[in-house]
């Protein structure tokens, strides 16, 4: 018995904050998912086209209810002809985003009623080697993206930052290979890191075959990552780890550098991809695919018409965020335009679309001048930094002298007053002391008198003149000891006013 599953309706939702808020200040939610037009898979066909599943988005979903039937938005930034699935929603300054491929990292803004804004593109080198080396798998995106800003988790890439899932599929086996990446948090949300490969425990399908698992979800709880995923189409699981473990799955050979370790359901015969920024291959010839009775979007991205070779050289040049595609009328006359919209033509107009391969060179070359940017920002960083270090060193140096001229002047002019004060102090009890003396003098002098008058009487046998000799030498020789004694103060008076000089003339010669 042959058994197939046939999925027609809504598949692979994704469940996700969106950047509105609801009365109550709590956030909206939203659920992108993929599926078939409302009519079916054939209710909408036209000429020339079937229908092929298209993202929707569901706004404002209350999932405390399951009853109610929330309405869904086709968003309008892919296109119509070809099956659109694993789109990353996210959110930034309050505006809604998807990535809306992972090679190359175009992220589009999507508008409140499904229409589409701003688009950015970028490449990642490490996805872009892969893809050329491996013609036959597909790098596609997984789950939501959040925003992580935890340093101290994530010390291989310490500063805010989107983390997100991505899958790699071999076309021809269906065996998938599962990775987390990181994208910058503000525009243009080019990849940084790509993980080492996630194990995820794959299952067999109900309807046999290969083993497979596929990433469906993607929390961060506190430092708690959860990744959702279904093994086989049937068991649902979960895969989680701490932010830092997590972390660790990016530190490996440097940033960007990725292997593919084995694939579910088997390993394969060829030789493993390699996903890593060293590896080296000889690049592939450009190629357009012509696309007959087909426009490329109803939009110019510049003014002119150029001949089908200038037009592609011209786009080239211009690069993807200018121009996606190329649109000649049956004249031959080509303008370039953005978007790699397509649409029928009813005046048999044909369109060129570029491969990735086309602009891997352009983008080289722009990763080159934003790395010789960032270069030139960072020295000149570094050179404003050392020239306010040495501004700031030359106003310490001056404020310094400055400063010390200041000090030697106060010292100077503390030590002359304080000479001068010692100076006056010590002169004014030298003078005190010289008084003294001179007083003693003039008493030795009237001492010598009565002495000579004592002797005179005493000369005579007067009993009266010998008792004044006698007490006029008792006077002299008591004067003449004050006289040693304040001669003696007069000199240590002299000789303290010396060392204090000694004193202030080294005080001002050394500064303290």
């Amino acid at each position: 018995t042959l058994m197939r599953l046939l999925v027609t309706g809504p598949e692979d939702p994704k469940v996700f904050r969106l950047p509105e808020v609801r009365g109550d200040g709590s956030p909206e939610v939203g659920v992108a998912f993929n599926s078939y037009p409302p009519l079916g898979r054939h209710g909408c066909d036209a000429p020339g086209f079937a229908a092929v599943s298209q993202m929707y988005l569901a706004r404002d979903v209350d999932t405390s209810n399951t009853v109610e039937v929330a309405q869904a938005t086709r968003m309008e930034c892919g296109t119509k002809n070809q099956a659109e699935k694993n789109w990353i929603p996210f959110s930034y300054d309050n505006t809604l985003y998807f990535v809306y491929s992972v090679f190359p990292h175009e992220v589009v803004e999507v508008l409140v009623d499904g229409g589409c804004g701003a688009r950015q593109t970028s490449v990642f080198f490490a996805l872009g080697q892969l893809q050329l080396r491996y013609p036959g798998v597909a790098i596609r995106g997984s789950a939501q993206a959040i925003l992580v800003d935890d340093p101290k988790a994530t010390p291989t890439l310490p500063r805010k930052h989107f983390l997100a899932l991505l899958h790699v599929v071999d076309l021809s086996t269906q065996r998938y290979a599962h990775f987390a990446y990181r994208f910058n948090a503000k525009p243009p949300f080019e990849i940084l890191q790509v993980s080492t490969q996630l194990s995820l425990r794959a299952a067999v399908s109900e309807q046999g075959g290969i083993g497979f698992a596929f990433g469906s979800g993607l929390a961060l709880r506190g430092r708690q990552v959860v990744i959702t995923y279904a093994a086989g189409d049937r068991d649902p699981r979960a895969l989680v780890m701490p932010l830092g473990h997590l972390d660790s799955l990016f530190a490996h050979r440097g940033s960007g550098d990725v292997s593919v370790e084995h694939w579910h359901g088997g390993l394969s015969a060829a030789p493993m991809p390699s996903i890593a920024t060293t590896i080296t291959t000889t690049a592939k010839a450009c190629t357009w695919m012509e696309k007959a009775n087909i426009i490329a979007s109803y939009h110019v991205a510049t003014d002119g018409s150029y001949s089908l070779a200038k037009a592609q050289s011209k786009c080239l040049e211009l690069g993807t965020r200018i121009c996606n595609a190329i649109t000649c009328s049956s004249s031959g006359q080509c303008t370039l335009r953005p978007e790699a919209r397509l649409e029928p033509s009813s005046s048999g107009e044909t369109s060129y679309i570029p491969t990735d391969v086309c602009f891997m060179q352009e983008a080289e070359n722009e990763q080159e001048r934003a790395a010789a940017k960032e270069k030139a920002e960072r020295n000149a960083e570094e050179q404003a930094e050392k020239d306010k270090d040495e501004e700031k060193n030359n106003y310490t140096k001056h404020q310094s002298d400055a400063l010390h001229r200041e000090s030697e002047e106060i010292f100077a002019r503390v030590a002359a007053e304080e000479q001068a004060a010692s100076e006056h102090d010590h002169q004014v009890e030298l003078n005190k002391a010289r008084a003294r003396v001179g007083a003693i003098e003039k008493q030795l002098a009237a001492d010598d008198v009565a002495r000579k008058t004592a002797e005179a009487q005493a000369k005579e046998d007067d009993d009266n003149g010998k008792a004044a000799l006698r007490r006029s030498v008792e006077d002299i020789s008591k004067h003449l000891g004050e006289l040693d004694d304040e001669l003696k103060a007069m000199k240590e008076i002299e000789e303290r006013m010396a060392a204090e000089k000694v004193r202030l003339v080294a005080i001002q010669e050394n500064g303290h």
